[in-house]
């Protein structure tokens, strides 16, 4: 056993201290806290920690409210002062930006103004057994047990009402081999609910009776499936000037609500747009490109994700869109075009997952846009891209900090680069 006080957060959840000349992360932990903490695993120079006793709490600390907190991993820092997460949320896209990306002195932002903190997710998956005893809930931190659950804090109340509903139909279904998952995404101002189903094997085959048992639902509008024969299905959100759609199985943010404020932040980095070539990589079904179309920027959007793509280009159609069009591709057919000697480009959009764009960032500083916009989730990955840029000759000019998932370590960051 080792006393310890918590200096700091870290991205990934943990409070971080100092042991025997050694870092030490330690889960659920608060700035200030005093402690009294176990060695649970051991690595070169870094160690890992649970607390056995609070000797004295922070100043920070407070209580939850829920009573699976620590149990299940659906959020990491519900028991820290939302102040105070904003405030380590900065820091920790600071040092990133520093200690990776080497940059001196970056240019950092928070964005606060109109973030929703507590039931705010409109999309959460959940997972699911009914062998040899029903469970429906999320996974356990770091692990795939299922911790049942009834509502989260998080949640926005129209999916938090439905969970009963549905954990009715599911354990009353014939028993599953494997696991399973479902997402639900909904409409937070209609309550209109999209579910993707996630079965395993041979439970596969059960998807059209599983489905069929869960549109039974009023709230639930459409169920669907990776092999679905039936065309996916979407519903239809106000962004800032034009109404998309939003299809089931795509990534979409875990907040419409939080989204006005990405949407918000994207549209005043992009400054000037009306006639500009905006290229959007990784673009989805068009959350952040759409708008700037609506306002006379010319979009060319990107994506892998089929579906996607044929949802972003159903937007243009139904809003009657002249200058935007979307296509599918990959990071190996647009490394070349990046490059190509000229390439019609003003400004490039990038919202990659977590991994970052490391196949595509040299190529992004090489290419003759005049602004790049670069959203990410992961602060390691974007300073990682983010170096690759600057020593191509780009600078960094602004990083705005929004919390788009708060109560939990996730950051997003919009981050203008010229």
């Amino acid at each position: 056993m080792h006393n310890a006080t918590i200096k700091s957060l870290a991205y990934g959840g943990y409070g971080v201290t100092h042991i025997d000349s050694r870092v030490c992360f330690v889960p659920y932990a608060v700035p200030q806290d005093e402690l009294i903490v176990e060695i649970t695993s051991e690595k070169k120079s870094v160690t890992f920690g649970r607390i056995v006793e609070i000797e004295k709490p922070s100043p920070f600390r407070k209580e939850s409210g829920c009573p699976l907190f620590e149990q299940c991993g659906g959020c990491h820092w519900l028991n820290i002062d939302y102040d105070e997460q904003l405030k380590w949320k900065l820091d920790i896209v600071q040092n990133a930006l520093k200690r990776i990306g080497g940059i001196d002195d970056p240019p950092v932002k928070s964005v606060t103004d109109g973030i929703t903190s507590l039931a705010y997710r409109t999309r959460a998956r959940f997972h699911f057994t009914n062998s040899p005893e029903f469970v429906f809930g999320f996974h356990a931190p770091r692990s795939r047990e299922i911790i049942d659950m009834q509502n989260c804090p998080l949640l926005h109340d129209g999916i938090n009402d439905l969970i009963p509903e549905i954990k009715q139909v599911l354990q009353n279904i014939e028993p599953l081999k494997y696991n399973a998952s479902i997402e639900l995404i909904q409409n937070p101002t209609t309550l209109e609910t999209l579910c993707w189903l996630e079965l395993s094997g041979e439970d596969t085959k059960r998807c059209y009776e599983i489905a069929s048992s869960l549109l039974e639902i009023n709230k639930i509008d459409s169920v669907d499936w990776k092999d679905n024969p039936a065309d996916k299905t979407a519903f239809s959100i106000a962004l800032p000037d034009v109404q998309a759609w939003v299809p089931t199985g795509s990534f979409s943010q875990s907040s419409f609500l939080n989204n006005d404020v990405l949407l918000k932040t994207v549209i005043e980095s992009a400054g000037e747009i009306k006639n500009k070539r905006v290229w959007d990589i990784y673009c989805g079904w068009g959350n952040l490109s759409l708008p700037l179309a609506a306002n006379g920027a010319i979009v060319t959007g990107y994506d892998s994700d089929a579906n996607a793509i044929e949802t972003a280009n159903m937007s243009v159609s139904d809003n009657e869109i002249k200058t935007a069009r979307y296509e599918k591709s990959n990071d190996s057919k647009l490394a070349g075009r990046l490059t190509k000697p000229g390439n019609p480009v003003d400004i490039i959009m990038l919202d990659p997952t977590r991994t970052g764009a490391k196949a595509l960032a040299d190529a992004i500083a090489k290419s003759p846009a005049q602004r790049i916009i670069y959203i990410s989730c992961d602060p390691n990955t974007l300073a990682r891209d983010l170096k690759t840029m600057v020593q191509s000759g780009r600078k960094l000019i602004k990083t705005h900090v929004i919390d788009m998932i708060p109560n939990t370590y996730h950051i997003e960051t919009v981050n203008l680069i010229e």
